[in-house]
């Protein structure tokens, strides 16, 4: 399985003093259990997904 991601660095305008966040750009489409494996896999505390919205 391939997923594009990046990994964000937040809390900080400097460069490597925020935490650092996983975000999965395309997220659409994965079950629970996937995107934990992605999340071990990255292992970063926190590993956020991008969705389409399910609001009109």
């Amino acid at each position: 399985m391939n997923r594009n991601y990046k990994v964000v660095d937040v809390f900080s305008k400097e460069h490597f003093l925020g935490n650092p966040v996983a975000v999965v750009l395309d997220g659409e489409g994965l079950k629970d259990d996937e995107m934990q494996a992605i999340a071990r896999w990255i292992n970063l505390s926190e590993t956020t997904f991008v969705m389409r919205s399910t609001d009109a």
